[in-house]
């Protein structure tokens, strides 16, 4: 805006106007291939991030050379220097075109394609700035280029103010680019790398004033042993507190193959359903930096899920939560079988006649991100992830593990479930065949047998069956050969009861009660 005018008077900073008018396109257009989303075709061809930058650095050095001449043009060869201005001014126009079309281009498929709900709100916030800011500009510029008419160019910078005034709105109206949380964090981890850095060159000075006493360091091969000794000695040193800082800051970033090995191998080796949550709520908040994070399971009769583990800055809040299966975030999850945000809810528009109710739910879980635990197809349970602690949103890489790691841990909570399930069999079935037969047992396990307490009537067969003349037996016997031969009695009749399908009903000191038919 400044050098747009200044340039209509004064004239003194219009090399720097026209340097910055030829590349300033080529920035636009990085702009779009970076944010509000990085394109994936970046990762193949790593070069088109800056080829734009190539033609935009001809011309605005074209525009230097040009300038660079004006001075030394006499009256023949003016007509000559107009022109050129005129074609140059004609290409900067064409390529501000290009370059903002272009840009246009991929931030509409960000809007449509990208896979963050916050990228696709960032997307239309800054296509409706451009629409009320750049889009007379473009216009005009258009006009100019092909139908050739002329407009005072100094005054289109006007135009441009709309664009960071609807950003402006966006970020306080809806906290989109999550300002406060970027700005307080990036202080903070500013002020404290610069300390980092200041120790390091203060470090660096000392011993180049130390050992400058000495004729060793008058020696040209000084300056290289003394930089490659800072690089050795210092460095590793330089980088374990850099780390150390960004973990502080909770940016350090986290290894995908890494955790899925450690988690992998920690939770498939385990049967306690305890000991498996754990190790997974753990994960999120030690090695993501996640401020809250709770497991939910379907409970046993199938009506809702209930928090089993939570753990995190609001832990207290999340413990007891239970959510029935019939309420609407419960519902979309068991429907779609995927991960859903909290900004999917609010901007798509399939979940606006339930937006408001699945948002109070995230919000009594102090969750933005729910992962269901898949087993065959079908959820047993719920991740619920609160906001990262470095204020970042999460992205594509994030959603991938989250998944990752829910697909290993439904196993592992379904393989420890089915665990508990055999103990408790296996704990039923050895309460009961002391009393029934197996096939008995088998039919009660398997509940082909309803159970009544209050008992059934029926017509069966009692058995009454005790040792004759055991008083004498008893009186003759030691105490110990006594039990030894009731013990050797009690297992023969038991085996031959079981074996017609009868059941004990009590042992009366020598005497057995058996039913049969029951």
């Amino acid at each position: 805006m400044v050098t747009g005018f200044e340039i209509q008077s004064s004239y003194t900073f219009v090399r720097f106007h026209y340097f910055v008018l030829g590349l300033y396109p080529a920035v636009v257009f990085h702009m779009g291939l970076i944010f509000p989303e990085r394109k994936k075709v970046l990762s193949r061809f790593r070069a088109l991030e800056y080829f734009m930058y190539l033609p935009a650095l001809i011309l605005a050095m074209a525009f230097l050379v040009h300038f660079s001449q004006t001075g030394e043009i006499s009256g023949s060869s003016l007509g000559s220097s107009v022109r050129t201005y005129i074609k140059l001014g004609s290409m900067t126009r064409f390529f501000m075109l290009f370059c903002f079309l272009s840009w246009v281009l991929l931030v509409l498929h960000a809007l449509f394609k990208a896979a963050e709900i916050h990228s696709q709100q960032r997307a239309r916030m800054i296509l409706f700035g451009v629409t009320i800011s750049a889009a007379p500009t473009v216009t005009l510029m258009a006009l100019a280029h092909f139908l050739k008419v002329h407009f005072p160019w100094n005054f289109l910078v006007f135009f441009l103010i709309f664009f960071p005034a609807a950003i402006a709105y966006s970020i306080i109206r809806h906290n989109l680019f999550e300002v406060d949380s970027i700005i307080k964090r990036t202080v903070g981890y500013v002020v404290v790398t610069a300390v980092v850095v200041g120790a390091y060159v203060l470090v660096s000075i000392f011993f180049n004033v130390f050992l400058g006493q000495y004729q060793v360091s008058q020696s040209k091969a000084f300056p290289i042993i003394f930089t490659l000794a800072i690089i050795l000695i210092f460095n590793p040193m330089r980088d374990r507190i850099q780390s150390l800082v960004d973990r502080i800051f909770f940016r350090k970033e986290y290894d995908y193959g890494q955790i899925v090995d450690k988690i992998g191998g920690a939770i498939t080796s385990l049967l306690d359903l305890g000991q498996i949550i754990r190790q997974l709520v753990g994960t999120f908040m030690k090695d993501m930096f996640i401020d809250t994070s709770s497991v939910m399971l379907l409970s046993t009769t199938g009506t809702g899920y209930q928090v089993y583990f939570a753990d995190g800055e609001r832990k207290s809040e999340v413990e007891k939560v239970i959510l029935r299966r019939d309420e609407p975030l419960i519902e979309i999850i068991e429907k779609e079988k995927r991960e859903l945000t909290k900004y999917d809810v609010l901007e798509d528009p399939k979940y606006k006649a339930v937006c408001e109710d699945c948002v109070k739910q995230f919000e009594t879980l102090h969750a933005s991100l729910m992962v269901p635990l898949l087993f065959q197809d079908e959820v047993i349970g719920v991740i619920s992830l609160g906001e990262k602690k470095s204020g970042k949103s999460y992205n594509r890489e994030d959603i991938d593990l989250f998944r990752t790691l829910a697909n290993q841990g439904a196993v592992a909570i379904k393989n420890a479930r089915l665990a508990e399930q055999m103990k408790s069999e296996e704990a039923v079935r050895a309460n009961l065949a002391r009393y029934l037969s197996p096939q008995i047992v088998d039919q009660v396990i398997k509940k082909n047998v309803q159970v009544n307490l209050g008992g059934d009537r029926k017509v069966v067969t009692v058995l009454f069956s005790d040792i004759r003349n055991f008083t004498r037996i008893s009186e003759s016997l030691p105490p110990d050969k006594l039990v030894e031969l009731l013990n050797e009695y009690f297992t023969e009749m038991a085996k031959i009861i079981f074996q017609n399908q009868g059941s004990l009903d009590k042992y009366i000191g020598d005497a057995i009660v058996a039913v049969f038919a029951a």
